[in-house]
């Protein structure tokens, strides 16, 4: 009964061993890759919004009628907006 144990411990271990190597080859392996895997379809956002009009560039806040001055860099704020279509 001693030895039966031993070489399932054994057999265990090889097996451990084995995986880990195959995950190792595979982890390399597609570092590796050298082409490039297209993405999945509905994964790729478009420039133009559904209605076919170009998304500005610059956006014109105001502020009760004045123009908002830009804020610093990273600067994060919330307010509701409206858009008017005579500009």
């Amino acid at each position: 009964m001693g030895i039966a144990r031993l070489l399932v411990v054994g057999l265990a271990i090889i097996v451990v061993l084995a995986l880990i190597v195959v995950g190792v080859l595979s982890l390399i392996g597609s570092l590796k890759s050298d082409k490039q895997v297209p993405a999945p379809p509905g994964s790729q956002r478009t420039s133009q919004p559904q209605t076919g009009r170009p998304v500005p560039s610059t956006v014109w806040v105001e502020v009760n009628g004045k123009a908002r001055s830009p804020g610093r860099p990273g600067e994060r704020q919330s307010f509701t907006v409206t858009r008017d279509q005579a500009r």
